[in-house]
C-alpha cells in the first residue's frame, strides 16, 4: 500500500471511533463539526509532512500556476464525478432528515460512514497501483 494511504486510513478510523464515542455520550452537534474539521486539518498536515519528508525539503515543493491551471482544466470530469457521488450520498440524509426525526437522521448518518469506508478501498488500490502502472506505461512506450 502507499506510504500516505495507511496513515490517512488510521486518521479516518480514529475519527470514526471518536464519532461513535460522541454518539454514545450524546454530544452536541458542535463537537461533530469540530471533529470533522480536525480530521481535514490532520489529513492536510499529514499529506504535507509526508511529501516534505519524501521529497527531502521544501525546494522541490514549488507551485506553478501554469501547471495548476493545466491540471484543473484536464481534471474537471473527475471533480464533477466526485461532486455527483457526494451529492448522491448526502441525498439520502436529506430525505431521512425531512421524513423522520433528528435521532433517526443521526443514526442514518453514522451508519452511512460504513459504505463511505468501503468506497475508500478502490481509492487505496488506485493510489497504490498508480506508480506501477505509470512505470509500465512508460516501459511499454519505450519498446514500441
Amino acid at each position: 500500500m502507499g506510504r500516505l494511504v495507511v496513515p490517512r486510513l488510521i486518521v479516518f478510523l480514529g475519527v470514526a471511533t471518536l464519532r461513535f464515542a460522541l454518539l454514545a455520550c450524546r454530544a452536541r452537534v458542535e463537537w461533530f463539526a469540530v471533529i470533522t474539521s480536525l480530521e481535514q486539518v490532520a489529513c492536510g498536515v499529514l499529506t504535507w509532512w509526508m511529501l516534505r519528508r519524501e521529497l527531502g525539503g521544501s525546494d522541490r515543493l514549488s507551485w506553478s500556476w501554469q501547471e495548476g491551471c493545466r491540471l484543473l482544466t484536464r481534471s474537471w470530469p473527475l471533480a464533477m464525478s466526485g461532486f455527483a457521488v457526494s451529492v448522491y450520498m448526502k441525498a439520502g440524509q436529506l430525505l431521512v432528515g425531512h421524513l423522520l426525526d433528528n435521532t433517526s437522521l443521526g443514526v442514518f448518518s453514522a451508519g452511512m460512514r460504513i459504505p463511505e469506508m468501503l468506497g475508500f478501498v478502490p481509492m487505496i488500490l488506485a493510489t497504490s497501483a498508480l506508480p506501477g502502472l505509470a512505470r509500465w506505461h512508460k516501459i511499454g512506450r519505450a519498446h514500441v
